[in-house]
């Protein structure tokens, strides 16, 4: 979700398939938390988060999935 003035408030896995352990890592908030409070209107690169080891493309995909939300936030909310 993002705040009313643009910072993104949380984020959340609906559902996974990923290896226990290893992708299933990025539901969890140590992972998901380095989103919260980042601006809401910028694409996130890839050098701007921290993956998680082991889980790079899962990491990368959840990353993907953030900037789809954010480009959703700019063009129809914002």
């Amino acid at each position: 979700g993002f705040t009313p003035d643009g910072q993104i408030s949380g984020t959340s896995v609906i559902s996974h398939q990923e290896t226990e352990g290893l992708g299933s890592r990025v539901s969890q908030p140590n992972f998901t938390s380095q989103f919260v409070g980042r601006d809401g209107t910028a694409e996130i690169g890839e050098s701007d988060f921290d993956a998680i080891s082991g889980a790079t493309l899962s990491s990368k995909s959840f990353l993907s999935a953030i900037n789809n939300a954010i480009a959703v936030y700019r063009e129809y909310i914002k």
